[in-house]
C-alpha cells in the first residue's frame, strides 16, 4: 500500500486510505477544474508511524477500559495520547517521502516523473522557495468528528509538526468518545492527511447546490472563522444562474497571510469596510456554474469550498450536500456498515463510481443563446448556414466540443453542444464567441463597415445545462416553434 498518493493518482480502491476530503479533491483534479495541486499522506502511513514509534501499544493501553462518560478521565487520556504523538519522531523513511513530495509541489507531477526526483531536488536546493500549504485531516468520519486544519504552513520542520498535530487531533476527547461508543478499533479509526498548495486568499466561502444555488463568502480565510461570522449569502436561480437575492453580512475582521512573516494575521476592517459585497456578480455566477456542473457529476446536490486570489477562483473541496448541513443529525453507524454507507453517500460505490468516471470522460450538454451586437441589420442572415456549420465543426475538432444543432431567430443565435467538464460554460462561450468573431469578420469583411470596428456578438447571453436524452427534442421543438427560426442539425 502507498504511503504518499498524489491527487492525480487516487483511485476508487484508495478510498479507505485517503478519506472523503481527498477523494473529493481527486474528482476536482480529474475534471481539470481549478484546484491547487497536492498529495495525501495515507492512513496506511499513519499506521506505519504508530508501529515505528511504538505508540500503538501505549495508546491501546491508555484506551483499554476507558470510561468515556467520565469527562475528567477522558480529557486526561486525550492529553496523554496527544503529548505522546507530538513528542515522538517520524521515521526517516516516511519523513523523506513526505518532504520529497513537498519539495516537488511547485513542480508539475508529470515533469517530476519524467525528469527525475534527484534533478528536481537539485533545482529546489539551488534556491526555489518552498510553498505555503494547507494541512488538513481527511477521514471517513467527517460528519461525526472535528479535526484540526493548519493554513499557510511553510518549511520542512513546520510541515512535519503540522502533520503530527493533525494525527493527534484524532484523539481529541469528543472524537475518542465517538469512536469508542461506536465500537471502532484503532485501525478502523485512522485518518489520512491532505497537503495542498495554499492559495493566498483574499476571499473565500462555500457554494451549495440543490433546488437553487446558494453562495456564501467572506473576506480572507473562511476556514478559520467561527460559526457566528456573518457571511455574504447570494441566492441564484439554478436554471439561468440569475441572482435572485443578496444578504450582505457585516464583517468586522478577517484573517489573511502576512506578506512579511507568512503567518495568519487578523485584520480589523474600518467602519463600513466589511459591509460591502464581497464577490462580484460575475464571479458569483462562475461559482454557481461549478456547483451545477459538479451536481451533474455526483448526481446529487454538492457543497463546494472555494477561495479566491487576485480575482482567480480555486476550488479546495467538494462533497455531497445535506440540505440542513448547519444542524446535521449524526446517523447511527456500525463497524460493519460504516464504510459502505459513506461510500454510497459519496457516490463512490463500485457501480456509481463507474458512472462518475463515465461522466468525467464524457460531455455535459449545454444550450447557449447569444445575440449579435448590431441589431435590425439582419447580420446573421448575411452568413451562410453551411459556413457556420463548418466553423463550428472546426471548433469541435480543436476543443473536443460535440455540436448537436444550432438555430437562428432574427438576431439570436442558439446552440446545443456537449463539452468536457474541464471547461466551464463561460469558457466555452468565450471560445466560441472570440474565434467565430475573428473568422466571420475575416471572411465577411463587409460586416466590418456595419459594425464600425465593434464586436460581432454583444455581451448578453444565457446558458442552460441539459439532459441529453430528453432535452434535445425539446430544444428542437422550441426552434421550430418560430416562423423565423432557421434550424440546422449536425
Amino acid at each position: 500500500m502507498n504511503q504518499i498518493i498524489w491527487f492525480s493518482e487516487i483511485k476508487e480502491d484508495d478510498f479507505s486510505l485517503v478519506g472523503s476530503k481527498a477523494l473529493g479533491l481527486s474528482v476536482l483534479y480529474g475534471l481539470r477544474l481549478p484546484v491547487p495541486n497536492g498529495f495525501v499522506i495515507s492512513s496506511y502511513a499513519f499506521s506505519q508511524y504508530l508501529e515505528y514509534s511504538t505508540l500503538k501499544s501505549n495508546i491501546l493501553n491508555l484506551l483499554n477500559n476507558l470510561d468515556v462518560d467520565n469527562n475528567i478521565i477522558l480529557e486526561e487520556t486525550s492529553d496523554k495520547i496527544i503529548d505522546l504523538i507530538l513528542s515522538s519522531q517520524v521515521s526517516h523513511h516516511l519523513k523523506d517521502k513526505i518532504l520529497e513530495s513537498y519539495d516537488n509541489l511547485n513542480i508539475d507531477r508529470a515533469v517530476s516523473q519524467a525528469v527525475g526526483g534527484n534533478i528536481i531536488n537539485s533545482f529546489i536546493k539551488a534556491g526555489r522557495e518552498l510553498p505555503f500549504v494547507a494541512v488538513r485531516v481527511s477521514s471517513n468520519f467527517d460528519n461525526n468528528c472535528k479535526f484540526e486544519v493548519y493554513l499557510n504552513v511553510r518549511g520542512r520542520d513546520e510541515l512535519i509538526f503540522a502533520i503530527q498535530k493533525c494525527w493527534a487531533s484524532l484523539f481529541k476527547p469528543n472524537n475518542l468518545k465517538y469512536f469508542i461508543k461506536e465500537g471502532f478499533s484503532l485501525e478502523d479509526s485512522l485518518v489520512s492527511v491532505v497537503i495542498q498548495k495554499m492559495v493566498d486568499a483574499d476571499k473565500s466561502g462555500f457554494v451549495f447546490s440543490g433546488d437553487n444555488i446558494k453562495v456564501k463568502s467572506v473576506l480572507g480565510l473562511g476556514t478559520v472563522f467561527s460559526d457566528n461570522v456573518e457571511y455574504d449569502i447570494y441566492f441564484l436561480d439554478k436554471e439561468n444562474l440569475g441572482i435572485k437575492d443578496k444578504q450582505l453580512g457585516l464583517q468586522h475582521y478577517g484573517y489573511f497571510r502576512d506578506r512579511y512573516t507568512g503567518k495568519n494575521v487578523k485584520n480589523n476592517f474600518s467602519d463600513g469596510g466589511g459591509s460591502i459585497q464581497k464577490v462580484r456578480d460575475e464571479d458569483i455566477s462562475y461559482l454557481a456554474e461549478y456547483a451545477r456542473t459538479l451536481e451533474q457529476v455526483y448526481n446529487k446536490p454538492v457543497e463546494i469550498e472555494w477561495t479566491m486570489e487576485s480575482g482567480k477562483i480555486y476550488l479546495v473541496g467538494v462533497k455531497p450536500y445535506i440540505a440542513n448541513e448547519e444542524s446535521i443529525a449524526i446517523p447511527e453507524i456500525t463497524v460493519e456498515n460504516n464504510l459502505q454507507e459513506i461510500k454510497d453517500d459519496l457516490v463512490i460505490s463500485e457501480n456509481v463510481n463507474s458512472d462518475i468516471k463515465k461522466q468525467i470522460a464524457s460531455k455535459l450538454i449545454y444550450h447557449l443563446m447569444f445575440s449579435v451586437s448590431y441589431k435590425q441589420q439582419g447580420m446573421l442572415d448575411r452568413i451562410s448556414l453551411d459556413y457556420i456549420k463548418d466553423l463550428l465543426k472546426g471548433l469541435g475538432a480543436r476543443y473536443g466540443f460535440e455540436f448537436f444543432n444550432f438555430g437562428i431567430n432574427n438576431d439570436e443565435f442558439h446552440l446545443v453542444l456537449g463539452a468536457s467538464p474541464k471547461y466551464s460554460p463561460n469558457e466555452i462561450l468565450n471560445v466560441i464567441k472570440s474565434i467565430s468573431t475573428k473568422k466571420i469578420l475575416d471572411d465577411y469583411s463587409e460586416l466590418r463597415d456595419i459594425l464600425w470596428g465593434g464586436d460581432f456578438w454583444d455581451e448578453t447571453y444565457s446558458i442552460h445545462t441539459l439532459d441529453k436524452d430528453s432535452a434535445l427534442k425539446a430544444i428542437k421543438g422550441h426552434f421550430n416553434s418560430s416562423e423565423n427560426f432557421k434550424f440546422v442539425d449536425f
